[in-house]
């Protein structure tokens, strides 16, 4: 018993080291990206989240780059304007989809919240705008709750982070 125990634990090990080699001798083709999560609080003067992009190469390319929010969680009251703006990685020009670069898609409760995000792109009659902006139109009144939106930057899969209303 003690025999066939020792062996196991010996072919274990040995399996787990073989393992953990072909996982650090692979680890140059694998890139795992992951953006900076903050937060921050707009204020009615000053609301700007910049989409920035991550890339796994120095050549930047929507099968090399992941776009993302500075700003995962924002929170905002009544009035305020949001305003998006994309950071472009150097040698890319990357543009909001225009006709839904910004885009609230969900309450968190499942509380009904059209019109409460007025989002187009600037200036409004852009067909390749950099900027999106959104208009916060929450009632006064209104409990507070969880909002997620969508980034999509024309050829990138859709990122979604999250807006609070306090």
């Amino acid at each position: 018993m003690q025999r066939t125990t020792l062996v196991t634990a010996a072919v274990a090990a040995v399996v787990s080291g073989l393992v953990v080699w072909f996982a650090v001798s692979q680890s140059g083709k694998v890139t795992i990206l992951s953006p900076k999560h903050d937060f921050g609080a707009c204020t009615p003067a000053k609301c700007d989240v910049k989409i920035k992009f991550i890339c796994g190469t120095t050549s930047p390319s929507p099968s090399t780059c992941e776009p993302y929010a500075d700003l995962e969680l924002i929170s905002v009251q009544l009035g305020h304007i949001i305003k998006f703006g994309i950071e472009n990685p150097a040698g890319a020009t990357y543009i909001f989809d225009p006709t839904d670069g910004i885009n609230v898609t969900k309450s968190l409760s499942g509380n009904p919240f059209n019109g409460y995000f007025d989002c187009h792109p600037q200036p409004p009659s852009s067909t390749a705008p950099d900027k999106y902006w959104c208009e916060v139109k929450i009632p006064h009144g209104t409990a507070p709750d969880v909002y997620k939106y969508a980034i999509h930057i024309k050829t990138f899969a859709i990122v979604d982070p999250w807006i609070v209303n306090y």
